[in-house]
């Protein structure tokens, strides 16, 4: 079952993709196809977050890495403040594997390792409430494919599967910016921790 949206998340989801739509009206820093790199969506995530919620923000959080036994493996960046902290990791998506990353991601927020990182690198005053936030961007034209699989779990053009996505988080979507060929979508899924 889905979960109820949350206003800061969603909040800061809808601001930090209007300064984003603001930032490419005066700069675009891609050259034909290749898109943005995917470390833009947590920036802009984090900067508005911080901005609005007296938050702070850490990039590349390590966690263990349980083949090695070493701290080698990476949540993309944590935002927090007294009443929430969010955990999140970002992608760009545009193929069948770039989907299967992510399912690996929403694998990777899971509590066992948000519970470990909390453990080790406890957050004072601790959060009340838990979160971890996929956050990816997809360019669609005309044939929102993508962005109809993301939201139903099908498409009838894409045969990805949706292995590894779990129905409990809630799944959504915002326009960042329209172009005359093509649109910018961020996409993006939610699931509150129980820890």
């Amino acid at each position: 079952m889905a979960q109820h949206k949350f206003r800061i998340i969603e909040d800061t989801l809808t601001g930090a993709s209007k300064d984003l739509s603001k930032c490419l009206d005066c700069f675009y820093p891609a050259y034909n196809r290749n898109g943005f790199n995917e470390r833009n969506l947590p920036f802009y995530f984090a900067k508005y977050f911080c901005s609005e919620n007296n938050g702070h923000a850490f990039m590349e959080i390590p966690y263990i890495n349980k083949k090695t036994g070493i701290l080698s493996n990476r949540i993309d960046c944590l935002v927090y403040n007294s009443k929430i902290a969010i955990f999140i990791e970002s992608k760009r998506l545009y193929n069948k594997i770039k989907s299967e990353e992510i399912a690996k991601d929403i694998n990777r927020l899971g509590v066992g390792n948000i519970r470990y990182i909390l453990k080790k690198l406890p957050i004072t005053p601790k959060p009340k409430r838990i979160f971890s936030l996929i956050l990816a961007e997809t360019w669609q034209q005309k044939q929102k494919n993508v962005l109809e699989w993301w939201m139903t779990g099908r498409s009838k053009r894409l045969s990805w599967s949706r292995k590894g996505y779990p129905t409990d988080w809630l799944y959504s979507n915002l326009t960042v910016k329209e172009y005359e060929k093509s649109t910018l979508y961020w996409l993006y899924a939610y699931k509150e921790l129980k820890m």
